[in-house]
């Protein structure tokens, strides 16, 4: 059990930053929790994107892969963003349908 806890990732990490085994992932004053969770910023988009994605998913809750491609494109997005955007948007869709039905 006492070895458990001597050789637990918190300590291995610990230790690799204390002897500069890894250089590279050594932060400015982070802690050894920010290393294991490394979150992605969020991505924000602008006003034009955000109406023309608006008006695609008035007329369609699902996009083909193709038309998908040519909308990332249009706006400058990557294919994931815009798949991901419109996985958002089909959510709080059903969200706001619930909620309207319930009422």
């Amino acid at each position: 059990q006492n070895d458990d806890l001597r050789f637990g990732i918190d300590f291995l990490l610990k230790r690799a930053l204390e002897n500069g085994l890894n250089p590279d992932i050594r932060g400015e004053e982070r802690s050894s929790d920010e290393f294991l969770t490394k979150k992605k910023p969020r991505t924000s988009f602008n006003k034009r994107q955000i109406s023309v994605l608006e008006e695609c998913f008035v007329t369609h809750k699902y996009l083909a892969s193709e038309q998908r491609k040519r909308l990332a494109d249009n706006l400058c997005m990557t294919d994931t963003q815009v798949k991901t955007w419109f996985q958002n948007r089909r959510t709080k869709w059903r969200r706001l349908e619930c909620e309207q039905g319930g009422s």
